[in-house]
């Protein structure tokens, strides 16, 4: 069995990944989102054939090329910021500075082409999506792209693109995309595990949708006067995409650490099912793992162990001696942490043990399988699950 030992020196939390197949998940209902891929994909073909096919290209001194907008949404699909709501990923990017460039510079057909060529490529070769996601990215980007290029010509009119009525056709054309996206997140959220984005999450992507529409915008604006300026829309497209990137990660962490900071308060003066219940939630979400479990040890030599089902209701577990006997005793036995899990069958974890008054091991919590499109726990999850830990024996006491 090859497993990969990841320990942090710091505070010695062992996370270890073993060689077993996670254990399935329980999903929402397929047929369901096989549904509304299918209903994306007709929308987007109606309006397609009753709207896009007929228009013509924008009078323009400069033509950009679908292969030229296939590489902008390749690379847009490439550098995104994922914010992971259990198994689902909402992945903010800045697939607008490509695609208002398309609407002013190219034609309706030529877009489409390079939207769906570009996120093909980043979606299979590079990200590696299942083909389910494959095909529901794909549909939502189709009728996207089409509800974008129907909403700019209907504002545009005969208009001029790098004017002002461009601009106004560009904020909504992203604002029209925007809607539609999230509207088919939350959609395929409730058809999974009827989880939410965060709110910051939503402001994050608008936001970061808009400014890259008005990056796109003057980007349009500055190819029209002269192609060789090209290399300002990627200086400002790398810009705007480091702090998106910079956002989103600290944006996380801070939540992931409010959600462990205030469990201390959350348990002071619980029974231990309501201290188990707490922790096991607080690390579970904060984590964004499939699952996570708590072991206390009695004075017998026996324990109970306390884990979540798919709905968050709370297991209780008698352990006896002999499984007690597995646990880890030290949260710097790495060995101890992958003999534990591989019992377990998890493919991937950490393990923190949970302090008692005496000094010695009070029982252990356990984080397992890390959901998203990053399958490993990083070190830094580390402090995570040992404050979690340590709280837990303060309230135990």
């Amino acid at each position: 069995m090859v497993h990969r030992r990841l320990v942090d020196g710091k505070l010695g939390v062992a996370a270890v990944t073993v060689g077993r197949t996670a254990r399935p998940k329980a999903g929402g209902s397929s047929a369901a989102v096989s549904s509304l891929i299918g209903l994306m994909a007709v929308v987007g073909g109606v309006l397609h054939l009753s709207l896009v096919r007929t228009l013509t290209p924008l009078a323009a001194p400069v033509s950009v090329d679908w292969w030229v907008l296939a590489a902008g949404f390749f690379a847009a699909g490439v550098l995104v910021a994922h914010v992971t709501v259990r198994s689902e990923s909402h992945t903010v990017t800045l697939v607008e500075v490509p695609l208002v460039i398309g609407l002013a510079l190219s034609s309706p057909t030529a877009l489409l082409a390079g939207r769906l060529a570009g996120s093909t490529l980043a979606q299979v070769l590079h990200r590696r999506l299942p083909a389910r996601k494959v095909a529901f990215n794909l549909s939502l980007a189709y009728v996207e792209t089409v509800i974008a290029i129907v909403v700019y010509r209907a504002i545009l009119g005969a208009g001029v693109p790098p004017r002002s009525i461009g601009l106004i056709g560009v904020l909504g054309a992203v604002v029209a995309m925007q809607t539609v996206g999230l509207g088919a997140m939350r959609t395929v959220l409730d058809l999974t595990d009827g989880s939410r984005p965060p709110g910051w999450a939503t402001l994050v992507s608008t936001a970061s949708a808009v400014a890259a529409g008005l990056v796109g915008y003057i980007g349009a604006a500055l190819l029209w006067e002269d192609r060789r300026l090209a290399v300002v829309i990627v200086a400002l497209g790398a810009l705007l995409w480091l702090g998106l990137a910079g956002t989103v990660r600290t944006r996380l962490r801070t939540a992931a650490l409010e959600q462990v900071g205030t469990l201390g308060g959350a348990i002071a003066g619980l029974d231990r099912v309501g201290v188990a219940g707490q922790a096991l939630t607080r690390a579970r979400s904060s984590l964004n793992a499939e699952g996570a479990e708590l072991v206390i040890i009695d004075g017998n030599g026996g324990g109970e162990r306390f884990q979540l089902d798919a709905d968050g209701r709370l297991i209780r577990i008698a352990l006896d001696e002999a499984t007690v006997r597995l646990l880890p005793r030290s949260t710097t036995d790495p060995v101890a942490t992958h003999r534990y899990l591989s019992h377990r069958g998890y493919r991937d974890g950490m393990v923190a043990v949970i302090p008692g008054a005496d000094g010695g091991p009070k029982g252990m919590v356990a984080a397992f399988n890390r959901l998203g499109p990053h399958p490993r726990f990083r070190p830094g999850d580390a402090d995570l699950l040992e404050s979690i830990a340590a709280q837990t024996g303060l309230a135990l006491r």
